[in-house]
């Protein structure tokens, strides 16, 4: 099980880390494995061997139908057109999170049209990945999910928690009179292996 320590050396290890606190350069292959190694524990999604084959947003579709399949069923992707099918991820992500937990994500700083340039798609397309990472991780079946990270390997479990403890920093409380934008009482959200473990039940 990773600790605090070794995940906290990742981090500074990949040291390129920018907004999104991902690496884009030395460290992309590391992202990528622990990327398609999440996504490929979904059954339905099959065997995906690059992060280019997630781009078009088709195969996290496929995962979210696995997340929450009543919510996100009935709506068509289409393979190679990753604006619309990001477009769609992206409003149906939105309403998921606030009908299901009246929560308000980030989705209006994700630039989906990038996903189509050949040099800025990556990074877009990690914070959609973070935002399908938090879907399974608050889901009903949260705790399938949690298992399944905690089935990979200890590099791959610390790149995902990252990916966590940033959705969950990203989360705001729908205020039932006004929806604010307000980051007021924000503060750094770090999630320990015995707090993901007790997700799973929570």
């Amino acid at each position: 099980m990773v600790s605090f320590k070794d995940l906290f050396a990742l981090v500074t290890r990949i040291s390129h880390l920018k907004k999104i606190g991902i690496a884009m350069s030395s460290d992309d292959e590391e992202l990528d494995l622990a990327v398609l190694n999440f996504v490929n524990t979904f059954p339905s999604v099959g065997q995906t061997h690059s992060i280019s084959d997630l781009r078009d947003c088709s195969i996290l579709y496929q995962c979210l139908l696995s997340i929450d399949n009543d919510y996100f069923s009935g709506y068509m992707v289409a393979q190679g057109c990753p604006i619309p099918n990001a477009r769609l991820l992206l409003d149906k992500l939105d309403g998921y999170f606030r009908e299901s937990f009246s929560k308000k994500i980030s989705v209006h700083s994700i630039r989906h049209e990038r996903l189509e340039d050949k040099d800025d798609w990556r990074e877009e397309l990690i914070k959609i990945v973070e935002l399908v990472i938090g879907s399974a991780v608050m889901c009903e079946n949260k705790a399938i999910f949690i298992r399944n990270i905690f089935s990979l390997d200890a590099t791959s479990q610390a790149i995902l928690k990252v990916f966590v403890e940033r959705f969950m920093k990203g989360l705001q409380d729908i205020d039932n009179a006004h929806d604010s934008d307000s980051s007021e009482g924000e503060e750094d959200h770090k999630v320990s292996d015995e707090e993901f473990l007790r997700m799973q039940v929570c």
